[in-house]
């Protein structure tokens, strides 16, 4: 134990701690970004920080972040047992066999067919979107960017991932999709509180509180609503009325694996839970920012507003745009990467070395606790000319193809990437 904690010290830590319980990480959100970009600058490679009592490798840099994820370290238990609240062994938090086999499966989600059904539902909920927004804005009402985004993205889910066809503007908060979505976002919501509560890490005393019973109840209505639905969709199919459709739920209830083996219902609320979590939350969080990008440079904002006339002209209209349309809208995914680089969030990649590995001369042990700082990465003056502007060239091909692997993880590392990170 004194070699390993040798070893560990032996790699730089970037700044004093502020307190035995914090650590190294300020708890002043307004000072969070400027503690990272401090970080990266005076350690631009590897460094070592605390949180709590727990010290933790972080790479800041692809070529540090390459030799140490080299063999796919697993992902830290004691992160993910949190979500596992609530999600369950998902994807997000499975691993061994079970990943192994349910990540195969759950690729069918994202062929070609499928994606070409999920348009379809985009621009039918974002255009009930546009819809609420003009009338609000005609009555001179406010609007909440967060609230907007977390509908629009909680419908083409409830649309694309259980075929439920919605709409959370109109819908009375006692229907069955509007409970579900209460119920997903208070359990994200206090999972992510817990996670920065050291006093509530020990889930005796988490659902001691009120906090905790509460989540109690809201996981027993989020399951309720999920097996209601996958329920329905088994007697709607085995009775003929209606096959398998363009939907994560139904296409779940189809996969077989090499064994002729399908998904049980508990591994399918699982994955529910896990596309939700990952997909809506996060991506209510990049929209939110995209949109204020969007309004604060106003000269990218009107080449994206090209590039979407040109190509909605070219396909004939809104109601003919599909999945290869979408792949022409060059400019405005490079807008999309940039927006996500500059804005990241998902801060960081947590892992546990199986193995001792050395990365810049430092041997770290096995067990070793391992993180990207993907904020700092993003914004790593080594890796990124000029980091604090705004720039969706950087993602032009040309200057794409110069870049090192591992310079840009929005979607996570290989071999455990977003699935749906296309």
């Amino acid at each position: 134990l004194r070699l390993r904690r040798y070893l560990i010290e032996q790699v730089p830590e970037p700044e004093p701690e502020i307190s035995l319980i914090q650590g190294h990480y300020t708890n002043d959100k307004n000072k969070v970004r400027a503690q990272f970009l401090s970080w990266v600058s005076s350690l631009p490679r590897v460094m070592r920080v605390h949180r709590t009592f727990t010290p933790s490798i972080c790479f800041v840099h692809p070529d540090t972040i390459t030799r140490a994820f080299a063999d796919e370290p697993p992902k830290q238990r004691y992160v993910m047992d949190f979500f596992k609240e609530f999600i369950g062994e998902g994807l997000l938090t499975s691993h061994g066999k079970k990943w192994s086999r349910d990540r195969p499966l759950l690729e069918e989600l994202f062929t070609s067919p499928m994606l070409r059904a999920y348009v379809t539902n985009y621009v039918t909920v974002s255009e009930t979107m546009v819809g609420q927004l003009k009338q609000r804005c005609a009555r001179g009402e406010l609007v909440d960017a967060h609230d907007c985004f977390f509908r629009v993205l909680f419908d083409i889910y409830m649309r694309c991932g259980l075929g439920v066809t919605n709409d959370s503007w109109t819908d009375a908060e006692s229907s069955a999709p509007a409970l579900y979505m209460t119920a997903s976002k208070f359990m994200s919501d206090a999972t992510h509180e817990r996670l920065g509560n050291f006093a509530v890490h020990n889930n005796f005393i988490f659902y001691l509180t009120a906090q905790g019973r509460e989540f109690t109840r809201q996981l027993g209505i989020a399951n309720g609503v999920a097996d209601t639905i996958m329920t329905e969709r088994r007697q709607a199919v085995k009775s003929g009325d209606g096959g398998f459709g363009y939907n994560m739920l139904d296409t779940m209830l189809k996969v077989r694996d090499e064994d002729d083996r399908g998904l049980s219902d508990g591994d399918i609320r699982e994955h529910i839970a896990t596309f939700l979590e990952a997909g809506h939350g996060i991506a209510t969080a990049a929209l939110q920012w995209m949109a204020l990008y969007l309004r604060t440079y106003p000269e990218i904002q009107e080449k994206c507003r090209a590039e979407v006339q040109q190509v909605l002209a070219e396909c004939g209209g809104l109601e003919n745009l599909d999945a290869d349309a979408l792949s022409r809208l060059r400019y405005l995914t490079q807008f999309v990467y940039e927006s996500l680089r500059y804005a990241t969030v998902v801060p960081y990649i947590v892992r546990r070395l199986e193995k001792e590995t050395t990365v810049d001369g430092y041997v770290l042990p096995a067990g070793t606790s391992v993180q990207i700082l993907v904020y700092c990465l993003h914004y790593n003056p080594t890796v990124w000319e000029d980091p604090e502007r705004f720039d969706p060239d950087r993602f032009s091909p040309e200057k794409s193809a110069e870049r090192a692997p591992n310079s840009f993880l929005p979607f996570g590392i290989p071999l455990r990437n977003c699935i749906g990170r296309s």
